[in-house]
């Protein structure tokens, strides 16, 4: 098995069709699909199915490209490595990042982090946090900091709590309950509800907040996982929103928006990093652990 066959191989899942993955690699479709046969006549398992609507893999064929992109990820980290070596390099690291997960803590780790090592190549990716996962695992990224946990327990990773994200109800400036000094939780009932949908953690805290006052549960009139789509809609009307107070910067609370004081109330979830528990990390990694765990101190 050869890594040259191994990246064919992952060009053919992520394709999903043999003539693209070719192209895609600069080769002939027979190329490519000898290539997937040698492989599959090694490993002596059918890799992918072939129809009518192109390649699909089978289970062999999606535990094979797991290994495959770890063991690519990998041989990259050993170029790294040599390159530094050889004075030729500053090294590489891929970080991902959910929304609003400690995100200023990440934004000023990073910057630390491209201070100390101004050669070093950094990458950030945001999105979903089952997606950053699936990335790290596979070697695609080297470090994800999310505000939500892998669940049991996981061989496969190290994970850490960094700090807590601060939850709170954001209204626009000139907001009638924007004026008030104490607001009861009572008070929110009769305004429509803009809902973060990626803030699963918090949520069910949310909720409760009302039932264990004897309160009806409001339900959400909107909910989005975009934040500056619910920034830009509470201009829009008398929405409540809860969202990160890491969210709403000091300028933000100063003119657009209102964070209100609700007596009794208080909604955070945890900010955790992650990273592969097995394999070589980038020199890089390390300091950017270094970095958030003393910048969440």
């Amino acid at each position: 098995m050869e890594l040259r066959q191994l990246r064919q191989f992952l060009a053919v899942v992520e394709f999903g069709n043999l003539g693209r993955a070719a192209e895609s690699l600069r080769i002939t479709t027979p190329a490519i699909s000898k290539s997937l046969a040698n492989l599959e006549t090694e490993l002596g398992v059918r890799l992918a199915d072939r129809g009518p609507r192109g390649v699909t893999p089978t289970v062999f064929g999606d535990s094979l490209a797991r290994h495959a992109r770890a063991m690519i990820a990998e041989v990259q980290h050993a170029t790294d490595d040599i390159a530094l070596l050889q004075g030729a390099g500053q090294g590489r690291i891929a970080v991902g990042g959910t929304a609003s997960a400690g995100s200023t803590l990440l934004v000023r780790a990073i910057a630390a982090l491209a201070k100390e090592r101004p050669g070093v190549r950094i990458e950030v990716t945001g999105g979903r946090h089952e997606t950053l996962v699936d990335a790290l695992r596979n070697g695609v990224l080297d470090v994800v900091v999310t505000g939500f946990g892998a669940g049991s327990p996981d061989p496969d990773l190290d994970e850490r709590v960094l700090t807590e994200d601060a939850y709170a109800v954001v209204v626009r400036g000139d907001h009638t309950l924007a004026r008030r000094r104490k607001i009861h939780l009572g008070d929110l009932m009769d305004y429509p509800w803009v809902v973060a949908s990626n803030i699963a953690e918090v949520v069910p805290g949310w909720a409760r907040t009302f039932t264990d006052q004897g309160l009806t549960q409001p339900q959400p009139t909107i909910a989005s996982d975009s934040y500056l789509f619910i920034k830009s809609i509470l201009d829009e009307g008398d929405f409540l929103a809860v969202l990160p107070r890491d969210v709403i910067s000091t300028e933000d609370a100063a003119n657009a928006f209102s964070i209100l004081k609700i007596d009794g109330v208080s909604w955070a979830r945890r900010v955790r990093v992650v990273t592969r528990a097995r394999g070589t990390r980038p020199p890089a990694v390390g300091l950017l652990l270094e970095a958030l765990t003393t910048l969440a101190a």
